[in-house]
């Protein structure tokens, strides 16, 4: 209910304020609502379909002078990290090795902070970002990039 329902009425909410002001949304979502994670079914659905509703808005808001975009962090340093480790891991550092190991950088890896996402959405709404309208950007050091082989 959070991830999509919230972000379809905060949207619709403020879609008159940002006609008025020529302003920009920037959704969360995920990517997991890209490609899909294993034993996540119904969290990708929910983020899979801000995904979507992000490219759908964008078209009906393009015309209007509202620009929409998402965000799709990969995985984020949070306490929702820390409690998959703890339910999944066996153990936080081993559950954090397994998930960078499959990170293109391997041991140059790391997790995204929460920092980092914030001053990805803050240039998104700068006019510099003009152009970008309708786009999933993900933020992950090139998880989504594709299967990357290990050694």
């Amino acid at each position: 209910d959070v991830n999509l329902k919230g972000t379809y009425f905060v949207s619709a909410a403020a879609i008159e304020h940002l006609e008025a002001t020529r302003g920009c949304i920037v959704n969360l979502s995920s990517d997991a609502g890209i490609q899909g994670n294993s034993g996540a079914a119904a969290y990708c659905a929910s983020k899979g379909g801000v995904s979507v509703f992000t490219k759908a808005l964008a078209l009906e808001l393009a015309p209007r002078g509202v620009r929409v975009n998402a965000v799709c962090p990969g995985d984020v340093d949070s306490p929702m990290l820390r409690g998959q480790a703890r339910d999944y891991g066996g153990g936080e550092q081993q559950y954090y090795d397994r998930l960078l190991a499959g990170y293109p950088q391997g041991r140059n890896a790391r997790f995204i902070t929460p920092a980092e996402i914030a001053e990805f959405v803050w240039f998104l709404c700068q006019p510099e970002a003009a152009a970008i309208t309708g786009a999933n950007l993900s933020i992950d050091f090139g998880l989504s990039a594709g299967i990357f082989p290990h050694d």
